[in-house]
């Protein structure tokens, strides 16, 4: 039996191919997808700690705190002392990270758009609605 043409092998071949256009892209803004992740985390969860970006990353301190290193090296994050926790170090996104946040939310928009430019709005919307019931269902 083949499952080339099922739902789950079709979702798992988008997923590859995102992963992959995403790479790329990326790579142009010198970032990979794992950094890219925390400095979006950080743009929406400003004075977020270590702790909590490890956890929504779902990654070790240790790997955490690794990818902080290179993206305070390069500028993009600061880590600044708690005022109600002195030994808690709060991340923050410096102008140079800012503007690479940008960049990226840019290029995950422009993925979306050559993923979906060939539906219709309500049929972006059904298809929506179907992923988000398989995801629950998955979960």
């Amino acid at each position: 039996m083949t499952t080339e043409n099922t739902i789950t092998a079709l979702i798992y071949t988008i997923a590859k191919q995102q992963n992959q256009w995403l790479t790329t892209s990326l790579k142009t803004l010198d970032l990979n997808p794992d950094q890219a992740k925390v400095l979006d985390f950080i743009a929406q969860h400003p004075h977020t700690n270590q702790q909590s970006l490890a956890k929504a990353l779902g990654r070790s301190a240790a790997s955490t705190s690794n990818l902080i290193k290179v993206l305070a090296k390069r500028d993009l994050l600061t880590r600044q002392f708690s005022k109600h926790n002195e030994r808690e170090k709060q991340l923050q996104l410096t102008p140079q990270g800012e503007v690479l946040v940008t960049q990226i939310k840019q290029q995950f928009q422009t993925l979306d758009n050559l993923a979906t430019q060939a539906l219709a709005p309500n049929v972006q919307q059904d298809l929506l609605i179907q992923l988000t019931q398989i995801k629950q269902e998955l979960a």
